[in-house]
């Protein structure tokens, strides 16, 4: 299908009516980045659906026969094991991994542990939960090496996604699953207030997700009726004084388009401590 109108917005109406979207991860450079990282960001975050991303490298030979879990007790991870079941119930070998930054498994953490694996039992999901030590800060490249030592063809995760104006490269887990060698299933859980948001607020530079962060954020303004607080930086270079400048131009087109209310505000600080 080539729905005609805004592509991410076609892409997240299509995932949203489908049992599972699968995508591609976002390259990391090249005249696609921006897009690609969009088309990611929107599908995973707006449409509600579980996506499976696939490695930019390509996938293996094999998919879901060996799945790995990053479990926590968390609404996210359990809608994500439960979105994930069709993979599970036919995979050959399944492991949950849970990461902990200290070593002393709490109450909370044992029932929890075991609730899960009670849950995939009913669904004849034979697998344990393996609870095991790592930084906080370096847990997802350790949950990717314990990918790499189960020889995992498929890792399940969910994770909150956005919090205030965190996107696909911004959150730690997000960052993970977007430079995994290995496919993710990937559910989203985001936690929105029920009054939505009035005020945003968006740090527009010169780089190439600015564009990125304008299309979303110019579905969040619609959805909730939200006012837009663009803040650029002060740039006393020349050139990059007139970059901004058609920046905040085609920003101001681009809001006005779309019938939404902005304020722009230039910093005191330049690109550099922006």
């Amino acid at each position: 299908r080539a729905p005609a109108g805004d592509p991410l917005e076609a892409a997240v109406l299509q995932a949203r009516y489908s049992d599972l979207a699968v995508i591609g991860q976002p390259v990391h450079k090249g005249p696609d980045a921006a897009f690609s990282a969009g088309l990611a960001n929107a599908v995973v975050m707006d449409s509600g659906r579980p996506v499976l991303m696939i490695p930019y490298i390509g996938a293996a030979k094999t998919l879901g026969e060996r799945i790995l879990i990053a479990w926590k007790d968390s609404r996210e991870s359990a809608r994500a094991v439960a979105d994930a079941l069709p993979f599970l119930k036919d995979a050959k070998a399944v492991l949950a991994i849970a990461v902990s930054p200290r070593g002393d498994e709490s109450v909370q953490e044992y029932v929890s542990d075991k609730a899960v694996e009670g849950f995939l039992r009913r669904h004849d999901v034979d697998a344990t939960v393996n609870r095991m030590v790592a930084p906080d800060i370096a847990s997802g490249e350790f949950l990717l090496s314990r990918a790499a030592d189960f020889g995992a063809d498929l890792i399940v995760m969910g994770t909150h996604g956005m919090r205030g104006m965190q996107f696909i490269t911004g959150s730690r887990a997000l960052r993970v699953i977007t430079s995994s060698s290995v496919p993710f299933v990937v559910v989203q859980e985001r936690l929105i207030k029920e009054s939505g948001y009035h005020n945003i607020v968006v740090p527009l530079d010169l780089h190439k997700e600015s564009r990125q962060k304008l299309t979303i954020v110019a579905e969040m303004a619609g959805t909730f009726g939200s006012k837009v607080h663009l803040i650029t930086p002060k740039e006393n270079d020349e050139f990059l004084h007139r970059q901004l400048l058609n920046h905040n131009k085609c920003a101001e087109q681009y809001r006005s388009e779309r019938g939404i209310e902005h304020v722009a505000t230039i910093a005191e600080e330049d690109s550099g401590d922006f």
